[in-house]
């Protein structure tokens, strides 16, 4: 012990504990990524409906699932916890949705809700993709 009586061990984790906790600004950082995208993407569907009729109907979702996985991705080391992309992702979402309602005028639950599902599922996809390709570039370093 130390002279305040702390011990310098470092706490035992519980069995079941999350490697990491969670990183509150790496989460802010990548639902501020999620949110850029999507401000982004959404000011140029004008321009991308103008361009490509066809390619106006799928661009908000498909922005919004790289948004997502953006977030997720910088939102998290190769140790974080799922919940810490999900977060992220869930974040950018929340972050836009007020422009949402300024700009149509009314919120649709479904779609809302929908949408908090995707942003839930592709960043925690997001998560577990990076510590995948974490372990595949330590084992091809390891050769």
């Amino acid at each position: 012990m130390n002279v305040t009586g702390a011990s310098h061990r470092p706490a035992r984790r519980e069995s079941g504990a999350s490697p990491e906790p969670i990183d509150v600004a790496s989460i802010v950082r990548g639902a501020s990524t999620a949110f850029t995208i999507l401000v982004i993407g959404g000011l140029m569907t004008v321009v991308v409906a103008g361009a490509v009729p066809v390619l106006g109907y799928v661009w908000l979702p498909v922005v919004a699932a790289v948004a997502f996985a953006v977030a997720g991705w910088r939102a998290t080391t190769p140790s974080s916890p799922v919940l810490q992309g999900a977060l992220a992702a869930l974040g950018g979402y929340l972050l836009a949705l007020p422009l949402v309602l300024f700009g149509t005028g009314e919120i649709d639950p479904v779609q809302v809700s929908s949408t908090v599902l995707t942003a839930v599922v592709v960043g925690t996809a997001a998560v577990l993709l990076r510590r995948f390709d974490y372990r595949r570039r330590a084992r091809g370093a390891a050769s």
